[in-house]
């Protein structure tokens, strides 16, 4: 039996890129595969480190990985395929004293890998050898499983992604100034040639790097859960959710990481002395009229004040206001550092750039553009209604946040009737332009081939929530029951309503709930003062003062999906034809490099674009 076998030309560039191809033929009592493999040449990272004008600390890599098998050399029975490259660490001491001596880090990183087991007992197919400079066996790596199989003793990187640390620290030293000293780390990738069939691998590619480094690297996810995660909730903004923890059963049980609280605090010096609600040092006036429920609806002129200003200075926005009590010292600001940069490369970073981090989520990190997208951006066609619309009466009700050049859009107008003709309801994602057309069209076009390339195809789960598992009388349900219902085992995947793939969505109802402090993911009386949406700044990083839309649909009723409005984590449903701000969010992959930044909205986290 005949077929073609595939090539691919390879990319080089100035990384160490892993690629392996495997295009399986199959023929009669025998199993053949076919393998295209590269490891490129040029170490990752700072090449040259000085210090005074002769100490000289460089890396290297020795050579391609090159796996070349075909049809006739890779049978069943038939030996494994494997290829080695040498990574180096060379210094040489200064001519002062002869003696140097410096630290360095070694990684391997895979940045993509849709290779899967084709066995039941999951046999590792891929493995990684490494030995050290003393030739000894590397056989420990956080997060990767060290096996033997097909004889080969390595770690199993199969199915495996992301940034795993060889060695931190490593330390090397020269005592002359003309011989080098020369740490050589040696990698070997094999291909395990199992005597089953492999085909379901064919076509399948590995990406990865060698990376020697004088300076630590971080993935952002890496970044996320090894630095900003200290093990105690709360500490940073960052709460891990395995169900078990601190909030038992208020927690979603779903092993993610996410950022909760709020952006301003009173500062310790003035707890007690001004009330945690409206974050105590703001007042707000409705044509110089103090509006103490910060809710009240005003046509004049709206204002702010800070409480302990005896000069009743005036500003004209909230975040005016905040700016000055965080200088004066009464609030602290900056506490959820889940600012990105994404999509620019220029410092400082766009304010159209700025994105921040809803949490991590298995392999996947979520962000949400962190002020509302305009229609140059998202466009003027598709679900687009306009630039003001409804808007000026909801940021005349709450302390808005967030930018002024902004449009409101649709959940679903364009195809209102179509959806309801085809399927029975209004409310379904797919026929949505604002999903098809302005989210995945214009919007993704807007940020250019290289980023839209970091962000990872996702499943969105369009199923929504019913208005009565969410709210009964005027009590909102507790996070955990929402996402549950919305993105649990109580979660609607049939049709119309299944999953739906793409890159560009929505944050979901359940993110806006727990991006709330903890203490309001029980349930919540939303007709409270008190627990009310009026904690703004002091509660939930997600809440910019505005209603704007969810990806989730209101599943009891054909016409409705879920908006979010100001403070707690209060859910409103409102009818898809309704016209409220849009805040694009999507995944990116654990892979994704990190390489500065604070997380601050002045210092963003920076991504390598």
């Amino acid at each position: 039996m005949e077929q073609n076998i595939g090539t691919k030309k390879l990319d080089k560039n100035k990384k160490i890129i892993l690629t392996i191809i495997a295009v399986l033929i199959l023929c009669v009592g025998s199993t053949l595969a076919y393998i295209i493999a590269s490891l490129q040449d040029e170490a990752r990272g700072n090449a040259s480190v000085t210090s005074d004008t002769v100490d000289l600390l460089k890396f290297e890599i020795d050579k391609d990985i090159s796996l070349n098998p075909t049809q006739f050399n890779v049978v069943e029975g038939g030996d494994n395929l494997s290829d080695t490259a040498v990574g180096s660490a060379i210094l040489r001491a200064n001519s002062t004293n002869d003696s140097a001596t410096y630290d360095y880090y070694v990684y391997f990183q895979i940045n993509s890998n849709d290779y899967i087991y084709t066995t039941e007992t999951q046999t590792p197919e891929i493995v990684l050898t490494i030995t050290d400079p003393n030739d000894n066996p590397v056989t420990n790596i956080s997060g990767l499983d060290y096996v033997t199989s097909g004889g080969v003793s390595g770690f199993d990187i199969t199915t495996k992604s992301g940034l795993y640390t060889v060695e931190e620290l490593y330390e090397i030293t020269s005592t002359s100034s003309i011989t080098d000293t020369i740490q050589d780390w040696t990698f070997t990738v094999s291909f395990i040639n199992l005597d089953t069939n492999q085909a379901e691998n064919g076509g399948k590619t590995l990406e990865a790097e060698i990376i020697l480094s004088r300076e630590p690297v971080y993935t952002l996810a890496s970044y996320i859960t090894n630095e900003l995660y200290t093990g105690v909730d709360g500490e940073n903004g960052l709460y891990y959710h395995d169900g078990t923890g601190t909030y038992g059963t208020l927690e979603a049980g779903d092993n993610s990481y996410r950022f909760s609280g709020g952006d301003y605090e009173i500062a310790e010096a003035y707890l007690g002395t001004y009330s945690q609600i409206y974050g105590g040092v703001i007042k707000r006036y409705c044509d110089g009229v103090e509006d103490t429920t910060f809710i009240q609806q005003c046509s004049g002129n709206i204002t702010y004040e800070l409480a302990y200003d005896s000069n009743n200075t005036q500003y004209a926005t909230v975040n005016e206001a905040l700016e000055q009590a965080v200088s004066d010292g009464y609030l602290t600001g900056d506490n959820i550092r889940n600012y990105v940069c994404f999509g620019s490369n220029e410092t400082p970073c766009p304010e159209e750039n700025l994105y921040r981090v809803i949490g991590m989520f298995g392999d996947q990190i979520r962000l949400i553009k962190a002020n509302y997208a305009t229609n140059a951006e998202l466009g003027t066609n598709g679900d687009y209604s306009s630039a003001a619309s409804t808007l000026n009466m909801y940021m005349s009700m709450v302390p808005y946040r967030g930018n002024n050049d902004l449009s409101s859009y649709y959940w679903n107008d364009a195809n209102y009737n179509l959806a309801y003709q085809e399927t029975g309801y209004r409310n379904v994602w797919s026929y949505s332009e604002l999903n098809t057309v302005n989210l995945n069209t214009n919007y993704l076009n807007s940020l250019g081939t290289t980023w839209q390339n970091m962000i990872e195809n996702t499943t969105w789960y369009v199923g929504g929530i019913d208005y009565n598992t969410v709210m009964s009388g005027s009590n909102r349900a507790s996070a955990k029951t929402i996402y549950d219902a919305e993105l649990g085992e109580g979660k609607v995947t049939t049709a119309p309503f299944e999953p739906y793939n793409a890159k560009i969505g929505l944050m979901y109802a359940s993110d806006f709930v727990y991006g709330a402090n903890p203490e309001y993911w029980g349930t919540v009386d939303s007709s409270s003062q008190e627990t009310e949406a009026l904690k703004w700044f002091t509660s939930n990083w997600l809440d910019l003062g505005l209603v704007d839309w969810t990806v989730s649909r209101s599943s009891g009723a054909s016409s409705n999906a879920w908006g979010v409005s100001s403070g707690v984590g209060v859910v409103n449903d409102v009818v898809v034809s309704g016209d409220f701000g849009v805040r694009p969010s999507f995944s990116l992959s654990s892979s994704i490099t990190l390489s500065g930044g604070s997380g601050t909205a002045d210092d963003p986290f920076i991504i390598q674009g």
